[in-house]
């Protein structure tokens, strides 16, 4: 939970700084570029929805509830590679209460409940980002783009949706961090754990996280994190062609059997013996299956696509990246 926190409340008093800093930004908008009717701007009005960023928070206020959103890593000056302590988590949030006073809002965060909550863990990689994009790729799925603002976006930014509401997400911190800050870091692979709205009967607050629940709690995020993107793959039989065969035949989606091969792709059987996929997979054309031979044709050509299918080096990064996020805090 050291990344970004949402909170959500209707325990607040506005004091007298309130009508200074929040504004309607729509309105704003639209006097600004001249744009609108008469009832354009009446139903900006009616929405009742203004707000006020600062250099550490966002703030929402929509009738009489309040949406906050912080970065404790930020708000702390935690770099990447350092693990945000459970005393700077809760500094973080005596800092963010006092800039509420500020802007105009007086509130107890201790006791609210904390609706989104996400938690980083950063590799320092031997290699460029760009080398492990084929690796991750077969676990998170979508590549996208982030932006952070009007000048930046990531590139190659990966995610895999897990629930509604929660994901995984994988981009180059290097390239963010280096390109907003004064400061240089080394190569960093940055994997996220995110839940956008936590369950109502679940729902956090700071006031019920001990510093061994906080801890326990990024435990858990690496774990789920772990077992999605670096599995622990256990080699299920001998005849991968026969096995293919059985998934093309049954019409199973290629992604399904993406998985199956990088699963041979990973085990130590398989690396051991220095079986390579593609000559595995080439060695079942010559059967007089036509339709099996020209569906294998087809997955070998989408393989191909992927560097990921060089063996030594696939266990290189692999290795690597697994016993690094071991290792992190």
């Amino acid at each position: 939970m050291n990344d970004k926190i949402g909170i959500t409340t209707n325990e607040f008093e506005k004091n007298s700084n309130f009508e200074l800093n929040f504004s309607n930004n729509i309105i704003d908008f639209m006097n600004a570029n001249n744009i609108g009717t008469h009832n354009d701007f009446m139903n900006a009005y009616e929405t009742k929805k203004t707000y006020c960023n600062t250099d550490i928070l966002n703030v929402t206020h929509n009738c009489n509830r309040l949406k906050i959103e912080f970065n404790p890593n930020r708000i702390t000056k935690t770099k990447p590679n350092e693990v945000l302590s459970f005393s700077q988590f809760v500094d973080s949030f005596n800092i963010i209460e006092n800039e509420l006073t500020t802007i105009g809002i007086n509130t107890n965060l201790s006791k609210q409940p904390i609706y989104r909550f996400h938690s980083s863990f950063d590799i320092l990689t031997d290699n460029e980002y760009q080398d492990y994009i084929d690796l991750i790729k077969f676990s998170l799925p979508f590549n996208q783009k982030i932006r952070y603002n009007h000048q930046f976006s990531i590139e190659n930014t990966l995610y895999k949706q897990l629930t509604k509401n929660q994901k995984i997400c994988c981009y180059d911190k290097k390239a963010l961090y280096n390109k907003l800050n004064d400061i240089e870091i080394p190569n960093t692979l940055r994997l996220e754990y995110r839940n956008e709205n936590e369950l109502k009967e679940k729902r956090l607050s700071l006031s019920n996280i001990s510093e061994k629940r906080y801890y326990d709690i990024r435990n858990n995020h690496k774990q789920i994190i772990k077992s999605n993107v670096l599995r622990d793959y256990t080699l299920e039989t001998d005849d991968v062609i026969n096995l293919l065969y059985s998934l093309i035949t049954n019409h199973v989606k290629i992604d399904k059997i993406k998985n199956y091969v990088i699963s041979h792709l990973l085990n130590k059987e398989l690396k051991e013996r220095q079986i390579d996929i593609k000559d595995l997979l080439f060695s079942g054309i010559d059967r007089d299956d036509k339709p099996y031979k020209r569906a294998v044709q087809r997955l070998i050509k989408v393989l191909n696509d992927y560097s990921v299918f060089d063996l030594s080096y696939s266990r290189e990064l692999y290795t690597e990246l697994s016993y690094k996020l071991n290792k992190v805090a």
